[in-house]
C-alpha cells in the first residue's frame, strides 16, 4: 500500500480495536529515504478507509532496516509482529511504549514473504446505526424523536468498554443518520460529541455539544421512554452477529432572546406606567419558532418568558398589576406563561436625578420548557434626564391645616413645585405651588421647602365670599350681577373644595400627598407619594 507519504508492504488486523496495522518502510517507493515518516506505525480503519500515522517505533535495531517490513501479523494475545526483509529479523512491537524487541535469531534475508496468523480473524463487521433527533418537545411526550439533525456538527463515537479504546468515529449526516462498524461478540458504548478525538485513542471523548444545543435524552430502540438522565451516551451495548439499529439520541436547540429598546420622548415621570404592548419581547427557537431571517426574532406573545433581573435606576416591574420582586426571580428567573406584553409595565418609584433610562433582562422559554441561558436586555431610553432629585418628604395634617415639608438634593432647569393631594393615591389634585429656591432653577446643593394650607370648609367658603362682596361694594353699579356671579362662584368653589380636599377619605381620615416638580419647559416629574392621617 503506497502513496505520497505512506509506504507499507503488509498490514494485519487487530481484533481488539478493529483496525489494521503496518509499519512504514524506511524508504519511499522511489528508493529515496522517507525522512519524515519512516518507522512509524500506520493504521487503517476498514469502516472509513482512513489511513493514519502513529508513533515512531524504535529499539533492538529495527531502524537499521533499509528496505521493507514485508510481513505483519498478530498472535492470540494480540501482540503485533513484523519481519525486516533485508535483515532477516522478527520483532515484537509494544504499541503502548512504541518499542521493538527482536524475537529469535536472525534468518536469511527474504523479500518474497508474507505473514499470516488468524487467532481472531476478521470475518465481518456488524453495524450500529441510529439517528440524532432535533427533539423540540424535550421529552415532554416521553419519546426520543423529532426531525433529523447533525446538531450543528456532531460525531458519533464507538468506545470499546473492555479495552477502553476509540474503535470508530463517524460524522452525523445532515438528516441525523449515522452508522458505526463494530466487531461481533464485544460490548460497546456509543456517544455523541463535537470533540470526538481520534480512532485508537485510549481517552474516552467527552460529550460536548455545539454552542446553542443541549441533550434531551437517548434510547436504544424505538418507542417511549429513555435510558435515564440525558447524558449523550448509550452504555454496555452487547454486539452479537446481527446489526443494531435505532441507537437514538435527542438534542434540542436552545431558544434565543433578542435585545429590545423602547425610546420615550421627554424625561422619566415618577409613578407613571410604561407599557411594553407596543414593544413586545422577541426571540426565536430552532424547532418551534424559527426567526426565519428576522434579525429581531418573533414576538414571544402567548409563549413563556422568564424575567431574570429587575429594572435599574429606581424603576419597578409589574405584570398584570402585580409587582415582580427579587424573591420572585430567585436564581432561575420569574416565569410568565401565556405572556401578554401589554400586561408588562415598568414604573419609576424611586426617582434619581439625572436618570435617562432603565433596563432589565429576560429569557425566552421554548415549548419543551428550556430557558435561554443567555438573557437579553430590555432598555427604556428617555430623550431627557429626570431634572430633580428629591430627598426626604413628610406631611402633617393638624387642626385643619396640611403642612408638607420636602428636601431637594439637586435641581436642574427647575421652575416651581406643585403640591398635590389625593384620596386614593391615584387621582391627585393640585392644592398649591411654591417657586424654586435655586438660582436660575439650578442647584447642586440640598434645599428645603415647606408648604401649608388650611383645608377647612368654612375658611375656604368665607374667604371667597369676602372677596366677592368686596368687589360688590367697589362697583355699586353692577352689584346685582356681581352678587349673582359671586354666589355661584362660592357654590362652585365650595363644591370643588369639598370634593377635592375636605371630604377626602372621611372614613379613614387618610390623604396621599406628592410633589410635582415643573421644569421651565413645562416638563413635570414627581416625588414619591406619602400618606398623611387627618387629626380630628
Amino acid at each position: 500500500m503506497q502513496g505520497a507519504t505512506i509506504n507499507v508492504s503488509d498490514m494485519a488486523y487487530n481484533p481488539t480495536d478493529g483496525l489494521f496495522y503496518g509499519l512504514n518502510n524506511p524508504t519511499l517507493n522511489t528508493g529515496a529515504p522517507d525522512v519524515t515518516n519512516r518507522y512509524k506505525l500506520v493504521t487503517l480503519n476498514p469502516r472509513t478507509g482512513v489511513l493514519s500515522f502513529g508513533s515512531v517505533i524504535s529499539g533492538a535495531g529495527i531502524q537499521t532496516e533499509t528496505s521493507a517490513y514485508g510481513s505483519v501479523f498478530y498472535d492470540a494475545s494480540t501482540t503485533m509482529y513484523v519481519f525486516a526483509n533485508n535483515l532477516g529479523r522478527y520483532y515484537s512491537i509494544n504499541r503502548t511504549a512504541n518499542t521493538a524487541t527482536q524475537i529469535g535469531p536472525s534468518v536469511a534475508p527474504n523479500g518474497g514473504n508474507d505473514g499470516a496468523s488468524c487467532p481472531n480473524a476478521l470475518l465481518y463487521n456488524v453495524s450500529i446505526s441510529g439517528n440524532v433527533f432535533a427533539d423540540g418537545n424535550g421529552m415532554t411526550d416521553n419519546t426520543v424523536n423529532g426531525s433529523g439533525t447533525d446538531g450543528g456538527g456532531l460525531s458519533v463515537v464507538l468506545w470499546d468498554a473492555v479495552e477502553n479504546k476509540v474503535l470508530d468515529i463517524v460524522p452525523v449526516q445532515p438528516d441525523g443518520t449515522y452508522s458505526l462498524a463494530a466487531t461481533p461478540g464485544k460490548t460497546y458504548d456509543v456517544l455523541i460529541t463535537s470533540q470526538p478525538g481520534v480512532v485508537g485513542s485510549t481517552t474516552k471523548p467527552p460529550v460536548v455539544l455545539p454552542a446553542g444545543w443541549e441533550l434531551t435524552g437517548q434510547k436504544l430502540g424505538t418507542g417511549t421512554g429513555s435510558d435515564g438522565t440525558p447524558s449523550g451516551t448509550l452504555t454496555n451495548i452487547a454486539v452479537g452477529t446481527s446489526d443494531i439499529a435505532s441507537t437514538n439520541f435527542g438534542v434540542n436547540q436552545l431558544p434565543e432572546s433578542y435585545n429590545t429598546t423602547k425610546a420615550i420622548t421627554g424625561a422619566p415621570v415618577p409613578n407613571q406606567d410604561i407599557s411594553f404592548g407596543d414593544s413586545p419581547l422577541n426571540g426565536s427557537d430552532g424547532q418551534d419558532l424559527p426567526a426565519g431571517g428576522n434579525p429581531n426574532g418573533n414576538p414571544w406573545t402567548t409563549r413563556t418568558i422568564a424575567i431574570t433581573s429587575l429594572p435599574t435606576n429606581g424603576f419597578v416591574l409589574f405584570y398584570d398589576g402585580v409587582e415582580i420582586t427579587s424573591t420572585d426571580i430567585g436564581s432561575n428567573g420569574f416565569r410568565i406563561a401565556n405572556f401578554d406584553p401589554a400586561k408588562l409595565v415598568t414604573r419609576l418609584v424611586t426617582p434619581v436625578s439625572g436618570t435617562t433610562g432603565t433596563s432589565f433582562t429576560f429569557s425566552t422559554v421554548d415549548a419543551s420548557g428550556v430557558q435561554d441561558p443567555t438573557p437579553a436586555t430590555v432598555a427604556v431610553n428617555f430623550s431627557s434626564a429626570l431634572p430633580v432629585l428629591f430627598g426626604a418628604i413628610d406631611a402633617l395634617f393638624n387642626n385643619g391645616t396640611l403642612t408638607v415639608n420636602w428636601e431637594v438634593l439637586k435641581e436642574v432647569n427647575n421652575s416651581h413645585y406643585d403640591v398635590e393631594l389625593s384620596a386614593d393615591g391615584v387621582n391627585f389634585t393640585k392644592i398649591g405651588s411654591t417657586p424654586t429656591q435655586a438660582s436660575n432653577g439650578n442647584s447642586d446643593t440640598s434645599l428645603s421647602y415647606s408648604f401649608s394650607r388650611s383645608i377647612t370648609q368654612g375658611v375656604l367658603g368665607a374667604s371667597v365670599l369676602a372677596f366677592l362682596l368686596g368687589g360688590i361694594y367697589a362697583r355699586k353699579r353692577r352689584w346685582i350681577a356681581v352678587l349673582l356671579v359671586g354666589l355661584a362662584s362660592v357654590g362652585m368653589f365650595y363644591s370643588c373644595s369639598k370634593n377635592d380636599i375636605s371630604n377626602v377619605n372621611d372614613d379613614d381620615n387618610k390623604y396621599f400627598v406628592r410633589i410635582a416638580q415643573v421644569d421651565k419647559d413645562g416638563t413635570t416629574s414627581y416625588s414619591k407619594t406619602v400618606t398623611v392621617v387627618k387629626n380630628k
